[in-house]
This record gives structure tokens, sequence and C-alpha cells, in this order.
């Protein structure tokens, strides 16, 4: 099996690795062809992609991490040691995204590159970055929804059963189900504003915005925050 998820571990060209490492880093892999496929048909050599997308990597990662931690200090304070332990989740969206594009923009400059083409290129990056970690957060039971008196009141598509704190199982809102929903929505919004010329120099601005409608939408939902 080339890929393969089985819950906290993934299967990748036969090596067997954490689920959430593995589905965030092929969804950053697929982001880097997608975002390298729209700029290296203006001038653009995959060097400099691969340079830009690393540093966006690097500082997206760190920031991610950091808004994760502040918003759960009252745990990472008494487990310091976990502080830095990417292997089971624990990423804040919008440190991701802040991160992500400012380490972009400032190698891009560094590379003497207009950053805009590769920003606005980036725009189909969001979404598949975004369905990634929603599904990674399945996997791992991160992200999770507030619980539900029960199943039955709610259509299946809405609710389920699944682990919390502690791995206890109850029925909840289906927020990861949800949040690759909405990036499936915000991918196709942005391929058509792509595939027909519209919005050019924005198609980034659109795609973040309609992240953060839909991950504030989902966050009422979740019961993993503070």
């Amino acid at each position: 099996m080339l890929f393969g998820v089985d819950g906290v571990g993934a299967s990748v060209l036969g090596w067997y690795l954490p689920s959430y490492l593995a589905l965030m880093g092929v969804s950053f892999l697929l982001s880097v062809v997608l975002t390298g496929w729209q700029v290296q048909r203006v001038g653009w050599r995959w060097a400099i992609v691969v340079d830009c997308a690393l540093a966006g990597l690097a500082l997206g990662l760190i920031l991610a991490r950091a808004e994760h931690v502040a918003l759960h200090w009252n745990y990472f304070s008494t487990a310091t040691g976990e502080i830095t332990d990417l292997r089971a989740g624990g990423l804040g969206w919008g440190g991701a995204l802040v991160g992500g594009i400012a380490g972009v923009w400032l190698m891009a400059k560094l590379c003497g590159r207009d950053p805009r083409a590769l920003l606005d290129a980036a725009a189909l990056a969001v979404p598949v970055l975004m369905f990634g970690g929603w599904w990674a957060c399945e996997a791992n039971a991160c992200a999770y929804g507030t619980e539900v008196a029960n199943l039955a009141d709610y259509a299946p598509i809405w609710v389920w059963e699944s682990p919390g704190d502690y791995g206890m199982l109850a029925p909840r809102w289906r927020t990861q189900g949800m949040g690759m929903a909405a990036s499936v929505v915000i991918f196709a919004v942005v391929a058509l504003m792509v595939w027909r010329g519209w919005a050019r120099g924005w198609r980034l601005t659109w795609a973040v915005g309609l992240t953060i409608l839909a991950m504030s939408a989902i966050g009422f939902l979740r019961g993993d925050l503070p």
C-alpha cells in the first residue's frame, strides 16, 4: 500500500509513521506541488519555491505550536517535556497561517523575488493543508467536538461517537468531518478562481478569509478549546 491510515499510525511507501505527521507531511508536499506548478509557468525556479515552502513550514510550525501551547498552558505547565512533541498533534491554525505566510514572504524577499506571485499561487495550498490537518485530528482525536445528548437527535453527518480527553468515547459533534468538508468547498472556490482567472492578486486573501470563517464557525462546536 502506497499510503494508508490506521488510527494513530500511517503507512507511507512501506514506512510506518505517526499518522498526524504523515498526513500533515503529505498535505504539505501536495501544497508545494500545486503552488510550484502555478508559479513555474511565470519563471519561478523550483529551488526557490521549495526554499520558500520550507521557510513557511518552519515558521508556521513554530507559531502553530506556540499558539496551541499557550491555549493549553494549564496542561503544558506540568508537562513541559511535551511542548515540542508534535507526534500526537497540537497545532493552532491561526499561528500556522500567520507563520506560513510570513515565512514564505521573508524567504521570497531574501531570494530577490516578489512574494505576491507566490502567495497568490499558494491560495490552493491553504485548503489542502486545512484538509490534512482535520484528517490528522480525526485520526488522533484532537479538535474533537463537544458532547451531544443523543446521536439519534441529529443527522449522522453532523455527529458521531468519538474519543476526547483521555480517549473517552462519547457522542459528539463531528467537527473533524465538518472541517474536511469545509476545506473541500474552499478548494473548489479557489480552483474556480484559478481556472477562470478571477481575483488575481487576491486569491490568498479569499482562501484565508474563507478558512477563518469556517474555522471560527466550527470553533463554537469544539470541545477541546479552553
